[in-house]
């Protein structure tokens, strides 16, 4: 994400946070559901030039004369988003999961992709961090002691990677930001939004048939 990022629900919510996320149904992690991948993708080649002839090919032609495209869109998935470095160099590092690394290898084996395997043991309840952050004190007031090389990581994310509990990192609260609508400059409508923190990294998978 190059951008805070929010891809809505659709649900609707009666928390303090009026617009929440998209998540993971088992993961409890953000996702973008193959929907929105497809739509955002459709509408940045449209307003970037490309055929119409090659769009039509790609996602398929809309209209009376619709067909399907050439190509599937799975869910966005997410492999880590950022959290804040208070102990070490560096603004910021990337925090993930077993389960959400696992998953996203599940499935890219069921692709016919080979990205690696696990080959370490872990303490479920500790926090991990690459041996590359051995600098890195603390995370957010969370201190990092264990350090860990786990090269399939490594291959998703770099080295800037600290491995979360999977319950930890899915109740991970998201930011907040509060929205207004203005009418002749008075506040008529103030509404809060969750969001994706800009630097989290999501993976797609695109199938040509």
């Amino acid at each position: 994400c190059l951008t805070n990022m929010h891809v809505g629900d659709g649900e609707a919510n009666y928390n303090i946070v009026d617009n929440e996320v998209q998540r993971d149904i088992v993961l409890n992690v953000p996702t973008i559901h193959s929907s929105g991948v497809k739509g955002a993708l459709r509408s940045f080649a449209t307003n970037n030039g490309m055929e119409k002839s090659q769009i039509d090919e790609i996602f398929g032609a809309e209209g009376e004369n619709g067909k399907q495209g050439n190509y599937k869109f799975l869910s966005g998935n997410m492999l880590a988003r950022p959290v804040r470095v208070s102990d070490g160099p560096g603004a910021y590092v990337l925090a993930t999961s077993k389960a959400v690394i696992t998953t996203q290898i599940n499935l890219l084996k069921s692709l016919g992709i080979a990205c690696g395997d696990w080959n370490v043991k872990l303490d479920p309840n500790k926090v991990y961090k690459s041996k590359a952050l051995r600098d890195v004190k603390a995370i957010e007031g969370i201190s990092l002691q264990e350090e860990i090389n786990i090269p399939v990581i490594d291959a998703f994310l770099g080295t800037n990677w600290v491995l979360f509990p999977d319950e930890k990192l899915a109740n991970m609260s998201l930011p907040v930001q509060a929205r207004n609508v203005l009418e002749n400059g008075k506040s008529k409508n103030l509404w809060y939004e969750e969001v994706v923190p800009h630097q989290s990294v999501f993976q797609v998978v695109v199938i040509c048939h």
